[in-house]
């Protein structure tokens, strides 16, 4: 990162619900989200969804499909800075449903500290989905960085990204001593 910032990430908590919400919101206005969530229907459900996150550790759908997913809240200096939604498809198979971080803290390196921490809980041979929106560039090179690669890209211009945590392979100095024995 490249301020003194201390970030931290902590449980969705109640006091969390409405600056998760009002990031989506702006999120959704400057083109990085759906534009839907900026539907009263919409903000209606993505309430519920975070209260859902919080109380039962599931997100509901708008398909009615419910999932296993967790959420975290990125901290800076104990201040609310973020978070992410990670959605379980399967016992080995996520989606980065969500995340944020805000706009102010962007370009510090604090989005991408979130992620990774958010990857490294994840068990080896874990599959990691994420869907990017076309103006969301910022996220996309965050995602390559992290390792995900392309693996379909939309009419419109948005892509679904991959990534297999694979942390015996991303070790060089065992994977020489592995060829070597």
């Amino acid at each position: 990162m490249k301020n003194k910032s201390t970030p931290e990430l902590s449980s969705l908590g109640l006091s969390d619900i409405a600056p998760v919400l009002n990031l989506i919101l702006a999120g959704s206005r400057a083109g990085h989200f759906t534009s839907l969530y900026l539907q009263w229907l919409y903000v209606a459900g993505l309430a519920k969804q975070l209260f859902g996150l919080k109380f039962t550790s599931r997100i509901t759908l708008p398909d009615g499909s419910s999932h296993q997913a967790s959420t975290k809240v990125l901290r800076v200096n104990g201040d609310f800075a973020g978070f992410f939604i990670l959605r379980n498809e399967e016992r080995t198979i996520t989606e980065l449903y969500m995340c944020a971080v805000l706009p102010q803290l962007c370009g510090q390196g604090i989005g991408t500290w979130m992620l990774k921490a958010a990857l490294d809980a994840l068990p080896d041979r874990h599959i990691v989905f994420a869907d990017c929106l076309p103006s969301s560039l910022a996220m996309l090179h965050v995602l390559r960085g992290l390792g995900f690669e392309e693996i379909h890209r939309g009419p419109e211009g948005g892509c679904r990204m991959c990534l297999v945590i694979d942390r015996i392979a991303s070790k060089p100095s065992e994977m020489g001593e592995r060829q070597a024995a």
